[in-house]
């Protein structure tokens, strides 16, 4: 399959995997906001124009799938599976951490996990990072500045009673020197920091938020930390979805070509809005999958594979361990909005449609003249990178 033959745009991407002999042939969509129509549009639009064998099995959708008005009337022609970081992520994740069929051939995932969803070993995670929780926790100590010090009690005392009233009584402008004093001090006290009473509630604050797995649809590090457990059982993940791309992602990526310089800038836009996570990070080293999508940013890029260093196949007349690659894909929104990406000139609005490309068992990146592929050794992990052969 070509993108010139199915004539679609970034919002969904179409993939064949072969997690075993079989081919698997999925849509990966992104940010769909609650316009369902347009998921069952792009798919019928694309089956219109393949043979029934070569029809798509299902639809992955990462990003905000949710939003404030919600359109859910349609049903859609091949099943629909979906992660949230939108409006009704902290509802669907209070009521089905599981995940549940919320309608006729519409799947929420769940909060976390790993599941076998059409042949394929799915790891999923929904919301976006609780910031307060993944904050460093090593802080700059500040650099109070010390206290003036000021003489209450009298320097010498005087055996003359007129000395002492003449050296110690009151005197003009007393009563702007003790405002200055007490405002300095009360400065002083604001630079000295939180009480110990303060930073103890804080702490226990902190603690009570860590024992759980989500809050208001924000995942914690107790959520990363049993993530990584179900991928360890899984021994092997096919495709990873997430919301958040994983930080670190254009570390060791090659200066973009004068045609794809415009993309570049947009993807480095997204970055520094924000759609990064560090634990997406580490899920991502942790699962080394096949395919990784993940949504927010508004913007489609087709990262260069990067390396696996655990996952692969042992060569069985040298014994070596030829590692496999892992495709990253960032998904653009379905209604072609690019709510964290403002490009000079546009306003915010992004080509709207459907890309397709064959995946890992048929095409390489799609610059040809590229031969090599980069792992990033996500920043989470270590900030290492080396050249490799996508093969």
């Amino acid at each position: 399959l070509g993108p010139s033959r199915l004539e679609v745009g970034p919002a969904v991407h179409a993939c064949v995997l072969a997690p075993t002999r079989a081919m698997v042939r999925i849509l990966l969509c992104g940010d769909v906001r609650g316009d369902l129509g347009k998921v069952c549009e792009h798919v019928a639009k694309m089956h219109s124009k393949l043979d029934v064998a070569q029809h798509f099995q299902a639809v992955f959708c990462v990003g905000e799938f949710s939003a404030e008005d919600m359109d859910l009337e349609h049903r859609p022609p091949i099943p629909v599976y979906f992660v949230d970081s939108g409006p009704a992520c902290g509802d669907l994740v209070e009521a089905s951490p599981q995940g549940e069929e919320v309608s006729d051939n519409l799947h929420f995932l769940g909060h976390f996990g790993v599941a076998t969803v059409a042949g394929l070993k799915v790891a999923y995670l929904s919301g976006r990072r609780h910031e307060e929780l993944f904050k460093e926790e090593a802080e700059a100590e500040d650099d109070a500045a010390a206290d003036d010090d000021v003489d209450f009690g009298g320097a010498a005392a005087s055996s003359s009673k007129e000395g002492l009233a003449l050296k110690y009584g009151r005197q003009e402008g007393d009563d702007v020197l003790r405002q200055s004093v007490v405002t300095s001090h009360a400065r002083a006290m604001e630079k000295a920091g939180p009480s110990w009473e303060e930073m103890k509630a804080k702490e226990e604050r902190v603690a009570k938020k860590s024992a759980q797995l989500f809050i208001d649809g924000c995942y914690t590090p107790l959520t990363i930390e049993r993530l990584k457990e179900e991928i360890f059982d899984a021994g092997g993940v096919d495709l990873l979805l997430t919301s958040e791309w994983p930080a670190g992602c254009l570390k060791a990526v090659p200066r973009a070509w004068p045609e794809e310089a415009e993309q570049r800038t947009l993807v480095k836009a997204a970055i520094r809005a924000g759609c990064c996570s560090q634990p997406v990070g580490e899920i991502a080293a942790a699962a080394e999958p096949k395919y990784h999508a993940c949504g927010t940013g508004g913007v489609f890029w087709r990262r260069q594979p990067w390396k696996h260093e655990r996952r692969g196949e042992v060569v069985q007349s040298t014994g070596e361990l030829r590692c496999g690659v892992c495709r990253m894909i960032t998904l653009g929104s379905l209604d072609g909005s690019r709510p964290q990406v403002k490009p000079k000139g546009k306003e915010g609005k992004g080509k709207e449609g459907v890309a397709d490309a064959a995946g890992a068992a048929a095409a390489p990146p799609p610059p040809s003249r590229r031969t090599g592929t980069i792992e990033p050794r996500w920043s989470a992990i270590s900030a290492a990178t080396r050249a490799c052969r996508s093969g």
